[in-house]
């Protein structure tokens, strides 16, 4: 076990540790140290604990945790860290607790946590995110991740979605028509922890009923749609309709009018037949004609009437 906290620390040379295969655990909290490069803790085969906590780390080396095949307790909270590179704890096959709350981090970068298939829980709490990028938590096994206390306005539904161990979530977001797919998620599920609205008062996500949106706030150049419980179907043009991509983005000046059916029925290629609203979205050609260019099959009732709010609210 090595003490070395409070030491005033402010660099840790690579390898440092190398004449130490057999330690179990690292204290290297309270201290300067800046950043953390390739090979810090190489070589450290039986560590168990490695604890940074309350440092001015701003940078971590996507290898600085190479080769720790024993590492269960990683903490590096209250530090300064802004980014996490991709592949960083990749390696860390053993981890079971991973803390970075209380940093500076502002997107969770895809793979960042990449197969860590033995992660119980991962905190992030109170740092500045705004973006999760898709992947982000692909491939874990995780049963608890915490988000409270950033900076989130969007969460794409699928970014918990394959988590089937998950089973507890702190989030605060906006809950406007961006993430009603995902409200809609959460209400589906009956996760522990807190999942609240921050423009409503902190209320829980669960609480709202789909006409709490009717008032949401939408893009002021584009409207987003996605691929809700993959309820959503496209066709451009004259083509057979198909699966709609995870979200498409529909700028409102590119369409001039819009038309809706309802219970429209329609048999979709390798996919079968699928009932639901029929909206078409109509441009004009080179001589002003307006011409049928993108159409959408909407199965899922909630989600077709907040699009087609929004829609109506853009062509005002």
């Amino acid at each position: 076990m090595e003490y070395l906290s409070s030491c005033n620390i402010s660099t840790i040379e690579t390898g440092v540790f190398s004449d130490l295969p057999r330690v179990r655990t690292i204290y290297l909290s309270n201290n300067d140290i800046f950043t953390l490069h390739k090979g810090t803790f190489r070589s450290l085969q039986s560590v168990y604990t490695i604890k940074l906590d309350n440092n001015k780390i701003t940078s971590i080396h996507p290898e600085a945790f190479r080769d720790l095949p024993s590492l269960q307790y990683l903490y590096v909270r209250n530090c300064q860290i802004t980014t996490i590179q991709q592949g960083t704890f990749q390696d860390l096959r053993s981890i079971y607790v991973l803390l970075l709350h209380d940093n500076k981090i502002t997107t969770i970068q895809e793979g960042s946590f990449l197969n860590l298939t033995r992660i119980h829980t991962i905190n992030l709490t109170n740092n500045n995110i705004s973006v999760i990028e898709e992947n982000a938590f692909i491939n874990l096994g995780i049963q608890a991740i915490f988000l409270g206390g950033s900076h989130l306005k969007f969460v794409n539904v699928d970014t918990f979605k394959h988590l089937n161990t998950l089973w507890h979530l702190d989030v605060e977001l906006v809950c406007d028509c961006k993430n009603f797919p995902f409200w809609s998620w959460i209400r589906s599920k009956s996760f522990s922890g807190s999942q609240t609205c921050l423009d409503r008062y902190n209320i829980p996500m669960s609480s709202l009923q789909s006409s709490d949106f009717d008032k949401c706030t939408i893009p002021c150049s584009a409207v987003r749609i996605d691929n809700y419980e993959e309820s959503v179907f496209i066709s451009y043009g004259k083509l057979a309709f198909k699966k709609a991509d995870d979200t498409t983005f529909i700028i409102k000046k590119d369409f001039p009018m819009m038309t809706v059916k309802n219970n429209y029925e329609i048999t979709i290629p390798k996919i079968g037949m699928k009932k639901g609203h029929l909206v078409v979205l109509y441009s004009q050609n080179a001589d002003k004609t307006i011409i049928p260019a993108v159409k959408f099959l909407f199965t899922d009732e909630n989600y077709f009437n907040i699009i087609k709010r929004t829609m109506m609210q853009s062509t005002r």
